[in-house]
């Protein structure tokens, strides 16, 4: 039973960019102190996240006028959010939570190329962090590219084997693709087991069928040559 491309869709475009916190104000990795004790470029760190930490504040009213259906003024806010994000940037590049939230908002704008490419740095300032590899999934994925976003979203399973959103667009770009193996098994399972959502759940215990009746076929198909 094969799961219509139709349905897989429309929850993928449902799918949220996951923004990241950032480190509080007067924080600079992980001592404290004021911008007087630091080394210059503590002291750039330090002021760059202040200033992201501005972009936030933006981003946030954003996102509350988007939920308000006040669509200029969510745009608006978008943009200067975008803008302090880049500014905040420019003055110290190393902060992975600033890069994704910057792509989020270029997501948000539709402006997918940049958005990647912010993604791309936070993934690779955050080693550890699944968050920057699945925004890059739901990326490939919106722009149509299944194998790709696939891809990053294994990696982001790579570094979390349990983050949900990884595991819901592994899940999704894996039954587009028609791929059907132990992996792709293993990743349904464990998603049935985390999974709340019934819709999501729907989708699951369909793709469970679906590999499992593939796996099958296959089996009977090399034990007849």
């Amino acid at each position: 039973m094969s799961i219509p491309a139709a349905v897989i869709r429309a929850l993928c475009l449902g799918a949220a960019v996951a923004m990241l916190v950032g480190a509080p104000i007067g924080c600079v990795g992980s001592s404290g102190g004021s911008a007087s004790g630091l080394d210059a470029p503590g002291a750039r760190l330090q002021e760059a996240r202040q200033a992201a930490q501005q972009a936030a504040a933006t981003a946030a009213k954003a996102a509350r006028a988007r939920e308000r259906k006040r669509t200029d003024e969510a745009a608006k806010l978008t943009s200067q959010a975008v803008e302090q994000y880049r500014d905040a940037l420019n003055i110290s590049g190393d902060m992975p939570e600033a890069w994704n939230n910057l792509g989020a908002l270029l997501v948000v704008q539709g402006d997918l190329m940049p958005a990647a490419d912010a993604f791309t740095i936070a993934m690779q300032q955050s080693p550890t962090d699944p968050r920057p590899c699945e925004n890059l999934g739901l990326v490939y994925n919106r722009a149509g590219w299944a194998e790709e976003s696939l891809k990053y979203y294994d990696l982001a399973l790579d570094r979390s084997a349990n983050y949900l959103p990884a595991l819901r667009g592994s899940i999704q770009q894996a039954s587009l693709l028609g791929l059907a193996d132990e992996t792709r098994l293993a990743n349904v399972r464990r998603a049935l087991m985390l999974e709340q959502d019934d819709r999501w759940r729907d989708l699951f215990d369909r793709e469970q069928l679906r590999i499992t009746g593939r796996m099958e076929t296959d089996k009977r198909g090399v034990g007849q040559r």
